[in-house]
């Protein structure tokens, strides 16, 4: 069933009002008397449409409008103006202030549903476009960045996994040590840094649950009260009825401290910060104007009394590692990343400068159903006793040298393959004595999904675990029962061996 579009009528004559609801009855109507109370129904309502009257007391419908399109949440709203004004310097200002159509009245019914569904029908075939360019753009990132991001986990889980047995071998020299622990170290952060443009890209899992934003803030708000050296004052206003949204509760951590680092660096006298929530119905204006689904949002408020975003710099803050002081304090993705997150959420983030002074960061999450995830494995703790023999299958030389080495070292018998038919012909001919398949996914000839598919012919118990540099939503194949796990490229040597435990118990 299509969604009813909402009309907001501001007119101070309710005659007039009463009338032109007659007119209008296929839609949702809702009116205001007054220039000020209609712009509190556009905030609380976000209609799809307004109907705007230009002589009124109080304040004109020139100034509402202009109010209305000087607001980056309200601008696109369209604004039809419907007044017995017929001069022509009138109806140029309206479109100067960016009104969709000027009717003078009296104006019969056919007519103005002519006009709004001329309208509704322009605003689609905008929309349309904006989805397909949009999906189209995303589509062509996504491939290439879940590519990228493959190569770069593989290099770096082979060069973690070499480091790992570096630092392992008994040797005299203690610089050998020292040097496996920095290419270590540099290898990690820089998957991280992989991680962190998955979720700009928004191409990287999210682990989905039930989370409250409160709760979410509020540790957000005592990490960020531990890592400071000054006092801010910090009010919190939670406002939002409905709290709970389905989200990452790690990642949506993220982009709280990110937005207050970035107040921080913003205040300097008295500093004040202030996190807000309110629930909000998102229409199909604003909606498509932030490329969300219209419904039932939670408003997220961060705002300061710092200096404000510069007109130099707006069009710049959401890039990776910008940075308004200079290229050595540049640390990251910052609002990047955090904006990244928030659309991984299917929510949209933006700011605006307070008149008062400040800025004003805005995050709007939906209230949606829960998703069920891919089990991921692993801690560092250490494994006992084990036995058993692994068929080991990757076509990446070092990640093969790898996780063979780790799996040996903890008493794994160990068959290997570099790719799905070399592995698919190993367990016919052996396969009574594999205890499990752990398996890259992306490999040449015969790819992880499509191997695991053949070995289930042969063996309905076969277990097999995952290991990807790649993201794959196993919640997407329903008929892999049989898969015990998966681990997302580089992982330590604890994590498989941890996971490939716990599947064979």
């Amino acid at each position: 069933m299509s969604k009813i579009s909402t009309i907001l009528i501001i007119d101070d004559l309710s005659s007039s009002v009463k009338m032109i609801e007659s007119f209008l009855s296929e839609y949702e109507v809702i009116s205001a008397s007054s220039g000020l109370e209609g712009l509190k129904m556009v905030e609380k309502y976000m209609p799809d449409l307004i109907l705007l009257d230009v002589i009124m007391p109080g304040m004109t419908g020139f100034e509402v409008c202009e109010i209305l399109k000087s607001n980056d949440e309200l601008r696109d709203i369209p604004v039809i103006f419907l007044t017995t004004l017929n001069r022509r310097d009138d109806i140029d200002k309206s479109f100067d202030l960016g009104a969709f159509d000027y009717i003078t009245k009296p104006i019969s019914g056919k007519a103005l549903r002519a006009k709004i569904h001329a309208v509704f029908s322009i605003l689609d075939k905008i929309k349309t476009k904006r989805i397909d360019d949009y999906h189209r753009k995303s589509e062509a990132n996504e491939i290439f960045v879940k590519g990228m991001s493959h190569n770069f986990n593989n290099m770096f889980g082979g060069i973690i996994g070499m480091a790992q047995l570096l630092e392992n071998l008994k040797v005299d020299e203690p610089k050998v040590k020292r040097y496996a622990q920095m290419i270590r170290s540099t290898s990690e952060n820089g998957a991280k840094l992989v991680s962190q443009l998955l979720e700009f890209s928004q191409s990287s899992e999210f682990t989905f649950g039930r989370v409250n934003i409160e709760d979410i803030i509020n540790t957000a708000v005592e990490d960020f009260k531990s890592d400071i050296n000054r006092n801010i004052e910090i009010n919190l206003n939670f406002n939002a009825i409905n709290n709970i949204t389905i989200g990452d509760k790690d990642r949506l951590l993220v982009v709280f401290k990110n937005l207050m680092r970035n107040a921080d660096e913003a205040m300097s006298d008295n500093p004040e910060l202030t996190l807000e929530t309110k629930n909000i119905q998102v229409r199909d204006a604003f909606a498509s104007k932030s490329g969300v689904e219209p419904g039932e949002f939670i408003k997220i408020s961060v705002s300061d009394n710092g200096e404000g975003v510069s007109d130099e710099i707006r069009n710049k803050i959401f890039e990776p590692f910008f940075s308004k002081y200079d290229l050595s304090e540049a640390r990251g993705l910052g609002l990047a990343e955090a904006r990244g997150i928030v659309q991984g959420h299917r929510g949209t983030m933006d700011y605006y400068n307070k008149p008062t002074g400040g800025a004003e960061f805005y995050i709007y999450l939906p209230v949606g159903k829960k998703k069920i995830n891919p089990v991921v494995g692993g801690n560092d703790n250490e494994s006992g006793n084990v036995e058993g023999t692994i068929l080991l299958v990757d076509d990446e030389e070092i990640s093969l040298l790898f996780a063979k080495e780790m799996l040996r070292k903890s008493g794994y018998k160990v068959d290997t393959a570099v790719n799905g038919e070399e592995a698919l012909e190993l367990y016919r001919i052996n396969g009574g004595n594999i205890d499990l398949v752990l398996t890259d996914i992306i490999m040449p000839k015969l790819n992880g999904l499509e191997l695991a598919g053949e070995l289930i012919k042969i063996n309905p118990d076969v277990k097999i675990i995952f290991m990807t540099g790649h993201s794959i939503d196993l919640e997407e194949k329903k008929d892999l029962k049989f898969v015990k796990g998966l681990i997302k490229k580089p992982f330590r040597g604890m994590e498989i061996i941890n996971l490939i435990n716990d599947a064979l118990q």
